[in-house]
C-alpha cells in the first residue's frame, strides 16, 4: 500500500520559495503565496519593485544572482541565512557555490539550502539538509521547462515541499489583415497601432497578465520524503 504524502494544516508554518523572477513578478504568484509565514528569493531578481511586491506578501530573503546587475546588485548578500520556525536555512544563487559552505551549513544545523539559476525544479536530500531549486518562476529563456515555484511546508516530523507551475497566457489571436486595412483607412490605425506596441498599450498587457493568473494552479507536482532528522533536531555529521 502506497504511504501518502503528510498534509499540512493551517497550523503548519511555510515558506514561498522562488528565484529567477528576470524583474518580472507573475500576479499569479502572490495568490500562491498568500499565508506563507517567509518568502526566500534565490536570485537573479532583476528589478526592485519584484522583492517589494514579495514583502507585501511576507518577510523576504533574497540574495543576488549573477544577471542581477548596478543597486539591485550591490544591495543584496550573495549569500545568507535565516530561520523560520526553528528551521535554519541558507540561500545562494549557484548551485555549484553549496559546496564550499556546506562544512558551515552542517556545523550551523541549517535544515534547507535554497539555490537557483538552473531554471530546473528540482530537489534531493543529503545528510538531513534539503537541496532545494524552485526553477524559474518566469522560464524567460527558449528551452526552459515550466515556469514553477516551490512552497516547503514544516511539518512536525520533517519538511515538505510543493512545486507549483505557473502557467503562461495565451498567445494573443493574430489580427485580421481586413480589420487591419479597415482601421488605416479610417484615419485611426496608426494611433491604435502605436497604442498596442508603445507604453499606452499596458492595459492590454496587464488584461493578458490576469489570464495568467487566472490559469495557475497549486497542483502538488511531487512531494519530498520527510527529513532524516527532526526539523529542530542538530545538524546530521
Amino acid at each position: 500500500m502506497k504511504a501518502e504524502a503528510p498534509q499540512a494544516t493551517s497550523e503548519h508554518l511555510s515558506i514561498g520559495v522562488i528565484a529567477d523572477t528576470h524583474g518580472v513578478l507573475s500576479p499569479a504568484i502572490p495568490p500562491l503565496f498568500a499565508g506563507v509565514s517567509h518568502i526566500i528569493h534565490a536570485g537573479d531578481v532583476g528589478r526592485r519593485p519584484v522583492l517589494r511586491k514579495l514583502a507585501e506578501i511576507a518577510p523576504v530573503t533574497a540574495v543576488s544572482g549573477n544577471a542581477d546587475t548596478g543597486k539591485l546588485a550591490t544591495s543584496l548578500p550573495t549569500l545568507a541565512r535565516g530561520e523560520v520556525g526553528g528551521v535554519r536555512f541558507l540561500v545562494v544563487h549557484k548551485p555549484k557555490s553549496v559546496k564550499r559552505h556546506l562544512p558551515a551549513a552542517r556545523e550551523e544545523g541549517i535544515r534547507l539550502i535554497v539555490t537557483g539559476h538552473l531554471h530546473e525544479p528540482g530537489f534531493r536530500w543529503e545528510d538531513g539538509i534539503l537541496h532545494l531549486n524552485p526553477g524559474t518562476a518566469t522560464a524567460p529563456e527558449e528551452g526552459d521547462s515550466q515556469a514553477t515555484v516551490a512552497i516547503v511546508t514544516l511539518l512536525p516530523d520533517g519538511l515538505a515541499v510543493s512545486f507549483i507551475p505557473i502557467h503562461k497566457p495565451p498567445a494573443a489571436p493574430p489580427k485580421s489583415r481586413a480589420k487591419t486595412r479597415a482601421a488605416k483607412s479610417t484615419g485611426s490605425g496608426s494611433r491604435a497601432g502605436g497604442e498596442a506596441k508603445g507604453p499606452e498599450g499596458a492595459d492590454g498587457d496587464r488584461a493578458r497578465s490576469g489570464d495568467h493568473a487566472a490559469e495557475a494552479s497549486a497542483v502538488r507536482l511531487e512531494a519530498a520524503p520527510l527529513a532524516a532528522a527532526p526539523v529542530s533536531g542538530p545538524a546530521s555529521a
